[in-house]
Order: C-alpha cells, then sequence, then structure tokens
C-alpha cells in the first residue's frame, strides 16, 4: 500500500523535507525524539538560515489547528474535516485506494503498470466526487514484490469542482523508495501543479514541489543498512 511506510517513518526516522514554489525554498527536519509541538524545525529559507522573528513566525503558524506541530490538547481539537452537510472535505488516500478500480496496463522489464480510476466513496463532499469523476491515476509498481515506485494522479481535461472554479490542469506525482534494505517504502517526492481560474478572473497557478532525504534512525532499535535502490 502505497501509505504503509508513513506511521513507521513518523514513529523510527529523522528526515529532512525540502519545499520549493513559486516564493522559494524552505528546509524542514522532522525529529520524533523531540518533544511533541517541537518535531518539525525550520532549518532554511532559500538557503540561509531564518531570522528569529521568521522561525518563530513558522512555528506559531505550525502550532495552530492543522500545522504540522499542532497537537492534539483541549486548545488544538483535531479537525472533524466534515462540510456544513456533514460530508468529507479530507480525503482519506488509503481506503480510496484500496475500493478504487485496477487495470493492468502494458508493462514491461522489472516494473507492472496499473490504470486507477478513483471510486467515489459514501460521505465525500461535492467538491471530492466531482474531482474524482474527473480524475484518473497511473501506479508502477516493481514486478516481484509489488512495491510502489510512482504515483501518477492527473485530470485528462478541465473541470469545474465548485462554482465559478475552472481547473485546467491537476497533475500529483509522487515516488518511492525503501528508506534502507528491508526498512519502509516511503515518499521521496510529490510534485503537484494545478492551474484555473477562480470566478473567471482570478488565476490559480500552484505549483510546489516537496523532497524528502536525510534519513536516519532515532534509536538503535531500526535497522541502519546501505539504503536499498528505489
Amino acid at each position: 500500500m502505497i501509505n504503509a511506510g508513513d506511521a513507521a517513518l513518523k514513529r523510527d526516522w529523522r528526515y529532512h523535507e525540502l519545499d520549493t514554489d513559486s516564493k522559494g525554498t524552505k528546509l524542514l527536519s522532522y525529529d520524533p525524539s523531540r518533544a511533541q509541538g517541537q518535531r518539525w524545525q525550520l532549518v532554511s529559507i532559500n538557503g540561509k538560515p531564518p531570522s528569529p522573528a521568521a522561525k518563530k513566525r513558522w512555528m506559531k503558524s505550525q502550532a495552530k489547528q492543522g500545522g504540522r506541530n499542532a497537537v492534539d490538547t483541549a486548545k488544538h481539537k483535531p479537525k472533524d474535516n466534515k462540510s456544513g452537510s456533514g460530508e468529507s472535505v479530507k480525503l482519506d488516500m488509503t481506503e480510496l485506494m484500496q475500493k478504487s478500480e485496477y487495470k493492468q496496463l502494458p508493462s514491461k522489464g522489472d516494473t507492472l503498470v496499473y490504470q486507477i480510476r478513483p471510486r467515489v466513496l459514501p460521505g465525500q463532499s461535492k467538491m471530492i466526487r466531482i474531482m474524482l469523476k474527473h480524475t484518473l491515476m497511473r501506479l508502477v509498481v516493481n514486478r516481484s514484490d509489488h512495491r510502489p515506485l510512482s504515483l501518477d494522479w492527473y485530470a485528462a481535461k478541465s473541470f469545474s469542482p465548485h462554482f465559478a472554479v475552472t481547473i485546467n490542469k491537476f497533475h500529483t506525482k509522487v515516488t518511492y523508495a525503501r528508506i534502507v534494505k528491508d526498512g519502509p517504502i516511503v515518499k521521496t517526492m510529490v510534485h503537484s501543479v494545478v492551474k484555473g481560474k477562480a470566478f473567471w478572473v482570478k488565476h490559480i497557478n500552484q505549483d510546489q514541489t516537496s523532497k524528502f532525504s536525510d534519513f536516519s534512525p532515532v534509536s538503535g532499535t531500526v535497522a541502519t543498512a546501505a539504503p536499498a535502490k528505489p
């Protein structure tokens, strides 16, 4: 499963995340051995150490509900991810991948390729239902053990997920690899592009890449073999 290694990663591994968008780059570090609310840290902005004020602003923003360092307290209750009509506005990727329709495509060499038609699930919001109906996925896995190598999620043509909003381009690509031999399979890169218009005049132009690297175990209980090949 594409998200199978996420829990082990968050529990047992330190790593870096480099986020790049039109505003520049941010380098973040994650360490599960840090205190709750401090596990994510801002390392640099556009290659330079952040000023104390910038770091304080970032930490404050990430402590808010939904942020990276938000903790489950009376002050920060988890979101129920429901719309006013009681429908879910958050996509459960694990459930979606389990219940969608798979079709094997012509494949060569050491890989197998599948086209996935996302299945609309009960309780999802209208916006998510429309998006799922207009998008497809392409999953590439290793032929021998079926571990995921890459996932492309894309729209073949324009669609309107909401009133006065048109999406002309929707494409997210995710790549995967093992951290170490026999270790968890995790995301190594996520590249998302969304382009379109809102209310006919406002341009939507989102293009962000997140790269994950420098994985190291937090304790000696985790294998530290050389990184496996993707």
